[in-house]
């Protein structure tokens, strides 16, 4: 994997493509490879170098849930967003295990976003059923990143955190950070 980062990084030319995005995608191409089998997936993606096992992890279980690069190669479609489609992959979260667990919560936004019609309070919530408090946290930061920008001017969005200044820092600078980055 770290060879198919190298020569990711040639194609765009040079290092404009940083390790992360490159496990990212890897992960989504992964998922495509074993036909959707989120286990065998992250089992190629434990093989890649540190710096992009993460992102890696991320990448397999954002695309089963979007299915966007399954459903283009004919090998499933993005279920709709419903209670039985948000227990369904929460199953596959809480199935994991080790560092693979918060990549997979990490990515529940993208279902939680859709369920919750982007409502904070309720995004937060469901965050809530992650089994560790950083898989918890990391939820909710990344449904903050994925909100439209109109979204993220609410002064409510790091309401959850108010009692622990350093998590509404970190609340407040993901906010910030991805307005940056539109």
């Amino acid at each position: 994997l770290g060879k198919m980062c190298n020569i990711a990084k040639k194609s765009v030319g040079g290092g404009e493509l940083p390790d992360s995005l490159c496990g990212h995608f890897i992960g989504h191409i992964l998922l495509v490879e074993a036909q959707g089998d989120t286990h065998q997936a992250t089992q190629e993606c434990k093989k890649a170098p540190l710096a992009v096992q993460n992102t890696c992890f991320a990448g397999v279980f954002m695309e089963n849930i979007l299915k966007e690069n399954l459903s283009a190669h004919g090998l499933g479609s993005r279920l709709p967003i419903n209670e039985e489609t948000v227990s369904i992959y929460e199953k596959v979260c809480r199935e994991q295990e080790g560092l693979i667990v918060q990549n997979c919560w990490l990515e529940m936004p993208h279902v939680y976003g859709d369920f919750a019609d982007n409502n904070p309070e309720k995004v937060y919530e469901l965050c809530e059923r992650a089994p560790e408090e950083e898989a918890k946290i990391a939820c909710y930061y990344h449904f903050l990143e994925t909100l439209p920008p109109l979204a993220k001017r609410s002064n409510q969005l790091c309401n959850p955190f108010n009692s622990n200044q350093q998590r509404f820092n970190r609340c407040m600078d993901t906010i910030v950070s991805s307005l940056l980055s539109i």
